[in-house]
């Protein structure tokens, strides 16, 4: 049997049907596809701008804003007895106040904000409710509080200790965000310092300098360039001034007799700002019939009518155990805050005054919280 070899009418025909084959047009992508792909490129890229919750571009630029350079750290140092910590910024104070089963309870808020975290640091004079009682049960309804705040839940926590203070560091995460704290209760102040980050960033390394910058402080270290303590030993006072003041001597005649004012002020900035502290001691005939209260509401409004300003807000504020009580007074132009204290028969006046194109700065917290007696 004689076997025929035809590989090469094969190879000639699959060449040829190759050929065909090249010459058939592809079929095009559909259009609809081509439409879906931009449009999911531009959700991923520019969503928010699309009204969407996010997008890559701004959580690239959010991870490049959360880097804080050297020189933007601060060192916040609010006063004597308190406490410093580094914060990543410039910060804003705000005060809230809280009436809690009777006595007004002053929280001070130093915050600043890089990119999405909000970093905070609160504190609180809870002297009129604590009266000795349980620190441990006082932080458990620190903690609860913080949680409702956060619309949350407690997502861990732990106890820590800063020179043998208690506290506890907690994790909360709610609607908002996470929330990172640590809370401490020295003597009768509770200081809560903290990180709120909507995406949960509560552990970068801005996170861990910033907590482990806090301390607390014995007395004020003098870390604010400028400011020195001025005392005077015949007021028997002292209090932090951003330089020296100017002293002055007044008489004033009351149906009591002449009354000598007292006064050491200091100008700064533009000159429209200045601290000052005035004290007087007050004749038996002036002080006869009436409380420390109504002697410090009606000294209170003495400024109020010197710079025909309205008194917007006052509560008490006693200094240790002695009468006191704090006056916020505006004009047009200008704010005034001022302090008051009723010591045996001497009136201390601590004001601070300044444009109302700015707000209460931690300077002014600065010299009114410096303010002391001394023997």
């Amino acid at each position: 049997m004689t076997t025929k070899f035809n590989g090469g009418r094969a190879g000639r025909q699959d060449a040829a049907t190759r050929d065909r084959r090249s010459r058939v047009p592809q079929t095009p992508v559909p259009v609809a596809v081509v439409v879906v792909v931009v449009l999911l490129l531009a959700v991923l890229l520019f969503g928010r701008k699309l009204g969407l919750p996010s997008d890559l571009v701004s959580l690239l630029f959010d991870s490049r804003s959360s880097k804080v350079k050297e020189s933007d750290w601060k060192v916040v140092t609010p006063a004597i007895g308190m406490f410093a910590v580094e914060m990543p910024g410039e910060p804003t104070l705000d005060e809230s106040f809280t009436d809690a089963n009777g006595p007004r309870i002053t929280t001070r808020t130093y915050s600043v904000q890089v990119a999405a975290e909000v970093f905070l640091v609160q504190y609180a004079d809870f002297r009129e409710l604590l009266h000795g009682g349980d620190g441990a049960a006082f932080l458990n309804e620190s903690r609860e509080s913080a949680v409702r705040a956060m619309q949350g839940k407690l997502v861990s926590e732990k106890p820590v200790f800063l020179e043998s203070v208690p506290g506890r560091e907690i994790l909360v995460r709610g609607t908002g965000g996470t929330m990172r704290a640590r809370m401490y209760l020295k003597d009768t102040y509770l200081y809560s310092f903290q990180i709120v980050s909507p995406r949960g960033r509560v552990t970068s390394a801005n996170a861990e300098r910033f907590f482990a910058s806090f301390k607390f402080m014995s007395r004020y270290d003098a870390g604010a360039p400028g400011w020195k303590e001025f005392s005077d030993p015949a007021g028997r006072f002292a209090v932090l001034m951003p330089g020296d003041p100017e002293a002055i001597e007044e008489n004033i005649r009351t149906r009591a007799g002449d009354v000598t004012l007292y006064q050491f002020t200091l100008r700064h900035s533009s000159g429209n700002e200045k601290y000052y502290v005035q004290y007087m001691d007050y004749p038996d005939l002036l002080m006869q019939g009436k409380t420390a209260e109504q002697l410090l509401k009606d000294a209170g409004t003495v400024d109020a009518y010197n710079m025909n300003g309205t008194v917007v807000r006052e509560q008490a504020l006693p200094l240790e155990h002695h009468a006191g009580r704090e006056v916020h007074v505006e004009n047009d132009e200008t704010a005034m805050r001022i302090r008051l204290y009723i010591v045996d028969r001497r009136l201390y006046k601590a004001v601070a005054m300044w444009p109302k194109s700015r707000a209460f700065s931690p300077d002014d917290e600065r010299f009114f919280a410096s303010f002391r007696l001394i023997p």
